[in-house]
């Protein structure tokens, strides 16, 4: 079940991606860059290539269309130490510092899934997709 969670989020976050918006003169970038940056640098890590090409199914078109999509992953493992302090591990998919992209849909659409998720699982009449949450 937590590779299908894996898998359902990182589809969800790749299908979410926005094309490239250009920034209007007047703007400042969020996330400020202090050295150049080539346009054609992209980073992708082996872990992330493999786990993609062996699921086919759900991540074929993307790794075709990743430079025509723009599509950027950072997944970020937690572990947790005996002690309780997390560690976390980096790791990456087409992500290229010089192309800026809106990551605020990747955060929206999963936590609906997830609160349609916990509708279902309360499965209590009454409660459903269309009922008000307080």
């Amino acid at each position: 079940m937590t590779r299908f969670r894996l898998f359902l989020g990182m589809a969800i976050m790749l299908g979410a991606c926005s094309p490239v918006k250009k920034m209007q003169n007047d703007s400042k970038p969020i996330v400020p860059v202090t050295t150049a940056v080539p346009t054609d640098s992209v980073r992708t890590d082996a872990f992330m290539e493999d786990l993609m090409a062996k699921n086919p199914l759900f991540f074929d078109e993307i790794l075709k269309n990743r430079k025509e999509w723009n599509v950027q992953v950072i997944y970020t493992q937690v572990d947790r130490g005996a002690n309780g302090i997390p560690a976390l591990k980096n790791y990456y998919f087409n992500v290229n510092p010089a192309r800026y992209f809106y990551p605020a849909s990747t955060v929206k659409f999963p936590v609906s899934l997830l609160a349609l998720q916990r509708l279902n699982e309360l499965k209590d009449k009454g409660i459903n997709k269309n009922t008000t949450m307080i």
